[in-house]
């Protein structure tokens, strides 16, 4: 009987040493899907200050109207829109940012300005050279093609779903499965929390004792603990060695950034585990206090 106890107590505290790491690594890799990782890491990576350095540089981008706070709240935002819609939390995307409608119209206005008057009878619009005709303004021909395309930007926002092809059917379709995914992943994360809890309600039926049912779970969580905590050792280890590669005024940002992230998940999966190993220690010591208390109790209702 003592042997089949043992075997049923290293079984389910193995079981339990399991989902407990499985629960916490999905714990952490969930913080992905909220905006707060991305926005310290686009920060301590230094692309806040990258984008509003070199954002008048790149085409289209000068268009953009920033708001007065800088570009880390538009792009806050944007990024905050992406994660609440793949968390399923909203079922449309919204990639919408603000143009500055006056540089806009302005730098259509000084291209139609350079272009060459239409011959008579030439239809701009079907002109095989791109023209412009004798009896409108470069302001009201620029009304004309607004009208005539149809150039909705022109109204002061644009989606950047459109623009990079994200409202495409493929695109569509891969957003879903990923949103599956996500969606299929919250709900590995809780049953992963229920079965810690049917772990430990079989481990207390094994034990029939308190004292040594905490004892042995304090041992488990602990174990957990050590286990991230070695996991964070090798983490921060390769955060270092790409480190050392990047040479300091490299201009890299996107290398910046991935490293920035790695450095963010190692911390994170240090912390959990220094959590953990805390918590097991206090349970473990807890376990006799608990012993104590039992027996003394036990020895009173002797006495008496």
């Amino acid at each position: 009987m003592g042997f089949i106890k043992r075997t049923l107590t290293v079984f389910l505290s193995l079981a339990t040493i399991f989902l407990l790491c499985a629960f916490t690594l999905f714990l952490i890799v969930r913080t992905f899907l909220y905006p707060s990782v991305y926005v310290n890491s686009l920060e301590q990576s230094g692309v806040y200050q990258y984008l509003d350095e070199n954002l008048g540089n790149t085409p289209g981008s000068t268009f953009i109207k920033i708001p007065p706070e800088g570009i880390s709240l538009l792009v806050n935002g944007l990024v905050g829109n992406l994660l609440s819609y793949l968390r399923s939390d909203t079922d449309s995307l919204n990639l919408t940012v603000q143009l500055d409608r006056d540089k806009l119209r302005g730098f259509f206005l000084e291209s139609i300005q350079n272009l060459s008057v239409c011959s008579d009878g030439v239809d701009p619009f079907e002109a095989e050279e791109p023209c412009r005709p004798a009896d409108r303004t470069p302001d009201e021909f620029l009304d004309d093609i607004i009208k005539e395309k149809n150039l909705t930007f022109f109204e002061g926002d644009v989606d950047l779903a459109g623009v990079y092809g994200l409202d495409s059917p493929e695109s569509q379709k891969n957003l879903e499965n990923l949103r599956w995914t996500i969606s299929l992943f919250q709900k590995i994360f809780w049953v992963f929390a229920f079965g810690i809890l049917i772990l430990f309600f079989l481990l207390f039926l094994v034990e029939r004792s308190i004292s040594k049912f905490v004892r042995v779970e304090g041992i488990n969580i602990f174990a957990a603990g050590g286990i991230f905590l070695f996991s964070a050792k090798i983490l921060f280890s390769l955060d270092k060695f790409i480190s050392e590669k990047i040479p300091g005024n490299s201009p890299d940002i996107v290398f910046s950034l991935m490293n920035t992230f790695l450095s963010n998940f190692a911390s994170s999966v240090n912390f959990y585990g220094i959590i953990e190993m805390v918590i097991g220690i206090v349970l473990f010591a807890v376990s006799f206090f608990i012993g104590n208390l039992l027996n003394w109790k036990g020895k009173d209702k002797t006495r008496r």
